[in-house]
């Protein structure tokens, strides 16, 4: 009995889409950080002021030591958010007090303006942790901003969830919608050097595979509905635990975080894998060559060499063209929505599947092998 490798790869795939679905659900519901009340700053003449808005990067965060209970029995983390402006520096002091001569007005000159400019400087220096430190040592919440605080802290909680959940929404969408394009595409793609119809799973000039078409897809709504449900258990047993127990709260947060970080890499070896076949193929291909011969080992060296050219172009592109600037804006989002090098990452993993796209431009020149009719 013939092995159904396209019936494999779509239940593989729809696996993948189940535990990508699974995964940013699990970062929505566990990840980031404690809800900490977060109090912000944008000049030395700003007084302290809470917020539901974290503090993101460029923004500098401090923390005071211990917690403070706002509301009785539920202790909370207090932080430090110092604003920058615009040109990611602090306002952290003022200058000298200078003087300005207004025009004159029905013939008389005004008193001269008094004014102080505000002195900024670079997030990671002496001085800025000296202001920041200073300010802290200062601050000392009213009354009013106290209660405001307890009464209003279960917010923060929700506010965090849906900030993760706008965060996750386009890494989900990005690698179903890859996952997506790269099964489409090798799938495209194999069916023509076999000369597989369209629609179908073996050559139908093969009398024992004459009638073979796609496996039932019905079971794919139900397990991608069944990884929803189990997330969504898993989130309510975290609420209610993470309430009771935070201690136990955090383990949860911090196995799901490890299970993320094992399905991106295997996407990320599962996209040089295909880079590297996709080389092999074409390399052969050039050379008149059969392709079919390609072992475990072979793979694997395929796979590093392609990882060792696109490592080596993408220094010298990233250097000399445009292309440096929209990969230091990925890189600048990546880090500002807490992703440290994902963006960068990600991007890497895109170009690792570079031979594919020459395959399907020659598949598309070549046309679709013939194949009999089915009898």
């Amino acid at each position: 009995m013939a092995i159904n490798w396209f019936e494999g790869g779509r239940r593989v795939s729809a696996l993948f889409s189940g535990l990508i679905l699974l995964g940013g659900g699990a970062y929505s519901a566990f990840g980031g950080s404690d809800n900490r009340v977060i109090v912000e700053t944008i000049s030395p003449s700003d007084a302290f002021h809470w917020t539901l808005k974290g503090c993101d990067y460029p923004d500098q965060e401090k923390t005071w030591d211990g917690k403070v209970e706002f509301k009785s029995g539920d202790p909370r983390v207090v932080a430090a958010c110092f604003r920058v402006n615009k040109n990611g520096k602090l306002w952290y002091d003022f200058g000298p007090e200078q003087q300005m001569q207004l025009d004159p007005i029905n013939g008389k000159a005004p008193p001269p303006l008094k004014y102080r400019k505000m002195l900024e400087v670079d997030t990671y220096t002496d001085a800025a942790d000296a202001y920041m430190d200073r300010r802290m040592n200062e601050y000392k919440p009213t009354r009013a901003q106290f209660d405001a605080i307890g009464k209003d802290q279960w917010m923060i909680a929700w506010v965090n969830f849906w900030d993760r959940v706008k965060e996750a929404a386009p890494w989900v969408a990005g690698l179903l919608f890859g996952l997506w394009v790269l099964t489409t595409a090798v799938g495209w793609i194999i069916r023509g050097f076999a000369g597989i119809p369209s629609g179908k799973d073996f050559r139908t000039d093969r009398p024992e595979h004459a009638n073979a078409q796609r496996a039932s897809g019905e079971w794919i709504g139900p397990a991608i509905a069944g990884v929803v449900i189990l997330g969504s258990i898993a989130w309510g047993i975290s609420a209610g635990t993470s309430a009771a127990a935070p201690g136990i709260g955090r383990i949860v947060t911090k196995v799901f975080s490890a299970v993320g970080t094992l399905l991106l890499i295997a996407l990320f070896f599962g996209s040089a894998a295909a880079g590297g076949w996709g080389l092999w193929v074409l390399g052969h291909k050039i050379a008149r060559r059969d392709p079919s011969n390609l072992s475990e080992k072979k793979l694997l060296a395929a796979s590093i060499l392609n990882a060792a050219l696109v490592t080596g172009l993408s220094y010298p592109a990233n250097a000399y063209t445009v292309i440096g600037t929209w990969i230091d804006a990925v890189d600048k989002w990546s880090r500002s929505s807490g992703y440290a090098d994902g963006g960068s990452m990600a991007v890497f993993s895109i170009c690792l599947l570079w031979p594919l796209v020459p395959l399907f431009v020659m598949h598309k020149l070549k046309g679709p092998s013939p194949s009999a009719p089915s009898t």
